[in-house]
């Protein structure tokens, strides 16, 4: 359960740095995660107590790095001075918190030469081999030192494992699910973003109250039917996906292009001035004219587009959307290859 809160306190992102909220939230959660286990631990001679708070601070080097574990490791070894401060609670506390750090380097090389796992384990050894000589130290008797040494090394080393094969099924099914979730986001050949996305964003936008300005650039290629008739479907996907590096390579941001159908792209422009967006417009126009599109068998196809742009400063963006589309057919009704551009 508390492994399972967790994950859950890490962003539900592919690829994320946590900020200062989230890493204080984990911080406690660890701290408070530590607090229970160590009121439950198990109670030996010469007021020594056994727990698993160490498998806490072993999963903190292995999914976040040293600079995040270290002081987790300082706080949960000043938390067992809680249940008093005696020979035994600040020899625990000091063994914890230099083994702490050691882990901590040890962590960035120790991968390199074995896996993972077999890393945690032998994390979990210095652990257990460190608390074997407390033991010791405390109570002179070796017997009930490797006792408690080999059962404390048996049931921490299961923990460790299912903990990390538990954990890592929680992860991996988290990517599987980011990875999904962005896969219905986009375009299937050419990658940009798809009508779905396009219609969640312009909704976002109509929200937000920093966007004094929004357009749309609605572009078609011309005569797409006649390419796809002439070379082949084929050769005509070939042509949407150079199409859609052109896009990328030229618009001011890539995560604003979108595929609204066949051969109907669509950018989404925010709080630029009306003579950067014609500028914009027509600086695809004549990038897109002036590079010959490669097809299969070393053949190449001339290829223009129409492209209808329309702002607006209110927030009404359906009707936005529809003057786009207007000013995208006047376009071709004028001749195609041109850029018709209004406001509203």
């Amino acid at each position: 359960m508390m492994s399972y809160l967790g994950i859950k306190l890490i962003p539900n992102e592919r690829n994320f740095i946590l900020n200062k909220k989230q890493k204080i939230l984990i911080f406690l959660f660890a701290g408070l995660t530590s607090f229970i286990v160590m009121s439950f631990s198990l109670d030996l001679p010469e007021n020594m107590k056994i727990d698993l708070r160490h498998v806490i601070i072993i999963f903190l080097v292995h999914y976040f790095g040293p600079t995040f574990s270290i002081p987790i490791t300082i706080f949960v070894s000043i938390l067992r001075l809680y249940w008093g401060v005696n020979q035994a609670s600040v020899l625990s506390a000091t063994a914890y918190i230099l083994i702490g750090v050691i882990l901590s380097v040890l962590y960035k090389y120790l991968p390199t030469f074995i896996n993972r796992c077999a890393t945690l384990i032998l994390f979990n050894t210095l652990f257990v081999v460190t608390a074997g000589f407390n033991v010791y130290y405390l109570t002179g008797n070796i017997l009930f030192s490797l006792n408690v040494f080999f059962l404390f090394w048996l049931i921490s080393t299961t923990v460790v494992v299912l903990e990390k094969l538990f954990v890592d099924d929680m992860i991996r099914n988290r990517q599987m699910y980011l990875s999904e979730k962005e896969y219905a986001k986009r375009d299937y050949l050419t990658g940009l973003l798809n009508m779905r996305e396009f219609n969640r964003q312009w909704q976002l936008n109509q929200k937000n109250d920093t966007y004094y300005n929004t357009a749309f650039l609605m572009l078609d290629v011309d005569h797409f039917k006649l390419i796809n008739d002439t070379y082949g479907h084929p050769n005509g996907n070939l042509v949407l996906q150079q199409l859609a590096m052109i896009l990328r390579i030229n618009a001011p941001d890539t995560e604003q292009i979108y595929r609204i159908g066949g051969e109907e792209f669509c950018l989404i422009l925010t709080n630029y001035t009306a003579s950067e967006l014609n500028d914009l417009a027509e600086k695809v126009r004549a990038v897109v004219a002036s590079n010959p599109f490669k097809l299969e068998e070393d053949n190449s196809v001339e290829v223009t587009v129409s492209i209808g742009l329309a702002s607006t400063g209110n927030k009404d963006l359906k009707k936005l959307y529809r003057l786009a589309d207007r000013c995208l057919y006047q376009a071709k009704d004028q001749g195609r290859n041109r850029v018709v551009a209004l406001s509203m």
